[in-house]
């Protein structure tokens, strides 16, 4: 290889690694509305595709999954801690049913069997591991959680595991955000219109403000307002400094 050959491949390797560090923003959004043990779903799909084109705008590196199963979950989300290697600010975001078992809120899987108690909990992804995912070293680590937090669909295989002892672990890392789509054992709507009452009030907050705290206030009132009361966003922080979603 001569040496402007040389020349020219360090400067893509300087480039790439340049690119790569300036990713102090990535994104994870996941969508699942087909499910091969329940009913699907109507708009998750969609949601997921523009709330991941809206994040790339703000400058996240976005990464997106359409109705993974359990195992395809877990890998999207080993790749992403490696994908926010530099990262300041993570967001993961996920659209799909749901469930609220034992302090935790649990994000079904396409493969999650309905009917099965120990397997609907075995087979889904709690969101104390979402947060997990990128909890390698201090940032900001945001959850978007467009999920039921009581699926009737699943109330009498979750009845079957009443007497299983388990630990709650709950959202307590520090510097985490997590915004639920309902209230404590609520259900999330899937809405009549082109996105769900959470996903339509998440890109329209991203219209008007990039503020966190901001942002989370007008998803809640947007939210209240579409679903006319009967849903009302949740929210559990420890986040040590303000954010901006815009800003590096």
């Amino acid at each position: 290889m001569g040496r402007q050959a040389w020349l020219g491949a360090l400067v893509l390797v300087f480039a790439w690694t340049t690119t790569l560090h300036a990713q102090t923003k990535t994104a994870l959004v996941i969508g699942i509305d087909e499910y091969h043990f329940g009913a699907d779903l109507r708009t998750p799909a969609a949601d997921a595709r523009a709330v991941a084109r809206r994040l790339s705008a703000l400058g996240f590196d976005t990464h997106l999954s359409i109705n993974p199963t359990q195992p395809q979950i877990l890998t999207a989300l080993a790749r992403f801690r490696l994908a926010s290697a530099e990262a300041q600010t993570t967001l993961i975001y996920v659209a799909g049913h749901g469930v609220r078992w034992r302090g935790d809120t649990y994000l079904l899987a396409s493969d999650t069997p309905f009917a099965d108690g120990a397997g609907l909990i075995a087979r889904s992804i709690p969101v104390p591991v979402l947060l997990a995912a990128t909890s390698d070293k201090v940032r900001n680590k945001i959850v978007l959680v467009d999920a039921c937090r009581d699926l009737p669909l699943a109330r009498s295989a979750l009845a079957e595991m009443s007497r299983v002892p388990m630990r709650t672990r709950g959202a307590t890392q520090a510097g985490s955000f997590v915004l639920y789509a309902a209230q404590l054992d609520g259900v999330a709507e899937d809405g009549e219109g082109a996105h769900s009452p959470f996903a339509a009030s998440v890109l329209s907050a991203l219209d008007r403000t990039t503020d966190l705290d901001g942002f989370a206030r007008a998803v809640r009132a947007g939210v209240i307002a579409r679903t006319r009361g009967a849903q009302i966003p949740w929210s559990e922080s420890s986040m040590l400094t303000t954010l901006d979603l815009a800003h590096q």
